[in-house]
């Protein structure tokens, strides 16, 4: 285990306290009474830190590396409903892969695999690797964890292609019903033992394992992980504060990582003597356009409503996030920055309403375009938003205000969650606020396909093939099969893209070096972690 300092420290302190206490007792004359001190199964600090729990030498919270929990919900990677929670999945459990910062993919529990048309799979498990129990993970582990993420709310997606699971000679097999030789990116879900998907904390195989004691919980090193020496701390505590006391709790110091985005419905910001990082993901923020609408029938008014949003500013200002012009995150492999010639900056929308035609030709102060039978025509149009989440909300007004003062005759419609995807259903709007978290290999089959769950209406035959053929590409051509169909993306703009979230990473000044968010993991290369808890200020 690396070194913290801590149990030195901790020791030392006891020492003292106890010199002094017998000193106090030599002088009254009188016999102390002590107490038999609470003794744990595991040599560690956890009783003799709580004497710098209300500070200590630091002069600050106390000495030992702290997360915040939710001890309402579960740690079961396959039904906790906290996202608090969810996030230390990755301390607890691992997948047969793990998705990179660039979004490629490596083996973790996988030790082979081989696919010959990219519709079957067949997968081998790395053999000796302990689970939290004290027995090996086996192939039914994996076939039963695979058959949980199939039926989850949070991975089904991702596996909507899967049409079979079995064993076959020691490995475990998987068909799917299209082709993409991409898949093994989708397989970063957590893998727990076979047949306890109904356990609040199913054995699983991370570096970490979860204990509750009467008092308090924590999370302790597993000492049958295969990097255990290499772990950054033996301990680390789960301590439970409410949305409106964390703030207070992580500046306090007595919680030593947070994290924040500004999409979620309970945004809070964190300050002080801080450091952040960022952490890429895969959700898309977009406006979805009604094929019907007779104004976006035309390409070059696609172009000109993504050049009338000012990306760079709703990316810092609402949502905090990642401008794109086209679905696919810049830090993917596959990306390049020639993929949209049609989007120009926003400062140049003057100039892009004159190129397409679509000026206040009688100065009205509103916008018309010409027709194809060369007349003037005026157009109005319907923005439709799901009013019940804040910072969408609050990105769609600034949309909506800025097309308005660019001459758009255009409502804004805010509606609650039924309403919104009855509007959809019923193509009642000509653009709407979509938000979608699209799997690692950025198959779009959900927004272009027919039938795909996030589709209102774009039949595109020519789109379809595209997407069939950038998810069969194999690694070597994974680019240039991104580049036929993000090119065609950005010709048509079936869609507006304007950004990726990005969640960010709080930690305390100089507390945690070697920290490299990958995109479903904050604890990415763990091993890699330095926790320096002398060095808070």
């Amino acid at each position: 285990m690396k070194s913290v300092s801590i149990k030195t420290n901790i020791v030392k302190i006891c020492s003292l306290l106890l010199v002094i206490s017998l000193a106090l007792s030599a002088c009254s004359g009188k016999k102390e009474e002590t107490e038999e001190p609470e003794t744990t199964p595991y040599e560690d600090y956890a009783d003799a830190s709580e004497l710098l729990y209300k500070g200590g030498e630091t002069g600050y919270a106390d000495e030992i590396f702290s997360l915040n929990y939710n001890s309402q919900y579960s740690l079961n990677p396959y039904s906790t409903g906290s996202k608090t929670n969810y996030e230390l999945m990755p301390l607890l459990y691992e997948g047969l892969f793990k998705v990179n910062k660039d979004f490629s993919f490596e083996r973790v529990l996988c030790e082979s695999y081989v696919t010959l048309d990219g519709l079957k799979y067949t997968f081998k498990i790395k053999p000796g690797i302990k689970m939290h129990d004290g027995e090996d993970m086996n192939i039914f582990d994996v076939i039963y964890s695979i058959s949980l993420a199939r039926e989850s709310e949070r991975y089904s997606a991702r596996l909507s292609s899967i049409t079979a699971i079995y064993a076959e000679n020691g490995a475990v097999c998987v068909e799917l019903g299209r082709v993409n030789f991409g898949f093994p990116v989708c397989l970063d879900f957590p893998i727990v033992r076979d047949m306890t998907g109904y356990k609040d904390y199913p054995a699983g195989t991370g570096p970490y394992h979860f204990v509750q004691t009467e008092n308090y919980a924590y999370l302790r090193g597993f000492e049958d992980y295969r990097d255990y020496s290499e772990l950054p701390v033996g301990r680390i505590y789960l301590k439970e504060y409410a949305s409106d006391e964390l703030i207070t709790a992580f500046e306090s110091g007595l919680v030593d990582l947070v994290t924040s985005s500004k999409s979620d419905m309970h945004y809070l910001e964190f300050s002080g003597n801080t450091e952040s990082r960022y952490r890429d993901t895969t959700v898309l923020h977009f406006l979805g356009l009604n094929p019907d609408c007779k104004f976006f029938k035309a390409a070059n008014h696609r172009w000109l409503l993504s050049t009338a949003i000012d990306r760079e500013n709703l990316a810092t200002e609402t949502i905090n996030g990642v401008p794109v012009t086209i679905p696919l995150n810049p830090s993917a492999y596959f990306y390049s920055d020639e993929l949209d010639p049609h989007t120009a900056p926003y400062s140049q929308l003057d100039e892009k309403k004159i190129e397409y035609l679509v000026e206040d030709y009688d100065k009205d102060g509103l916008l018309e375009y010409i027709d194809e039978d060369h007349s003037v025509t005026e157009f109005t149009l319907r923005f439709v938003v799901n009013k019940e989440n804040p910072a969408k909300l609050e990105t769609a007004h600034k949309i909506y205000a800025s097309l308005v003062d660019e001459g758009f005759d255009i409502t804004l419609l805010e509606l609650d969650w039924n309403g919104f995807l009855d509007a959809l259903r019923k193509g009642n709007y000509d653009i709407y606020y979509g938000e979608i978290m699209l799997s690692a290999d950025f198959d779009l089959t959900p927004l272009f396909s027919y039938g795909g769950s996030a589709n209102y209406g774009i039949y595109d035959k020519e789109l379809q093939s595209l997407v069939s053929d950038f998810n069969a590409a194999v690694s070597t051509d994974k680019t240039g099969k991104a580049h036929e169909l993000y090119s065609y993306i950005a010709d048509t703009m079936p869609i507006i893209s304007m950004m990726f979230e990005k969640e960010t990473i709080y930690t305390h000044r100089g507390i945690v070096s070697g920290m490299y968010p990958a995109v479903h993991s904050i604890y990415n290369d763990l091993t890699s972690w330095k926790i320096n808890l002398s060095g808070r200020y």
